[in-house]
């Protein structure tokens, strides 16, 4: 696997609307989303654009230049920005596409662009960056990003701040890494175990 721009994370995600264009906060929101599920699933950064705490939620910076004050998004002014930063236009990775497929039939099919943003505002990693901000934004690093959404899944259920409910149900590939706490690593050194058995079998059989 290896990393990709939010440019064509972003241009994939259009391309799965009948329009071909999508909102501009829908589509920060299920960019941030998908590097979210990603991180969670593999334990790796999905881009390597800058992520900013704003009002409206998450919001990847260059992207945001890209389309700024555009209501929609469309695929063409995405891949004008492809071709600028000498991109490929296709993603090859079958399991990012897999993770981008999940998060659009979760997310975009069944809230408006404002239930994402305020989805968007449950989560910690927003809160904590918006609530240090000196300004209009502040940072959301993608090392920070990437740490807590590897033993943190994003918010699937919860109460927004107008006081509505939401429950998400997503259908996501496999994961990739399995976490394990520091209990398990001590039980696994005091268990006794051959010199060839293969370590994550080890693992998998003290759950």
């Amino acid at each position: 696997m290896s990393e990709i721009s939010a440019f064509q994370v972003a241009r994939e995600i259009v391309r799965r609307t009948e329009r071909q264009e999508v909102n501009s906060v829908a589509l920060q929101k299920l960019c941030f989303f998908s590097f979210s599920w990603y991180a969670h699933l593999t334990g790796r950064r999905l881009y390597p654009e800058s992520t900013w705490a704003m009002q409206r939620g998450p919001v990847v910076g260059d992207l945001l230049t890209a389309h700024s004050g555009k209501a929609e998004v469309s695929v063409d002014l995405l891949e004008k920005s492809i071709d600028i930063w000498m991109l490929p236009r296709e993603i090859e990775d079958s399991y990012v596409i897999d993770v981008i497929d999940s998060v659009f039939d979760a997310y975009y099919k069944h809230f408006d662009p404002w239930t994402l943003e305020k989805i968007s505002h449950l989560e910690p990693t927003w809160k904590s960056a918006w609530d240090r901000r000196k300004g209009k934004r502040a940072a959301m690093p993608g090392d920070t990003l990437q740490d807590y959404y590897l033993t943190h899944a994003p918010a699937t259920e919860g109460v927004l701040e107008d006081g509505t409910s939401f429950d998400l149900e997503i259908d996501l590939p496999s994961r990739l890494v399995t976490v394990a706490d520091s209990d398990l690593l001590d039980t696994l050194l005091d268990a006794p175990g051959k010199a060839h058995e293969p370590f994550v079998e080890r693992v998998l059989a003290l759950k």
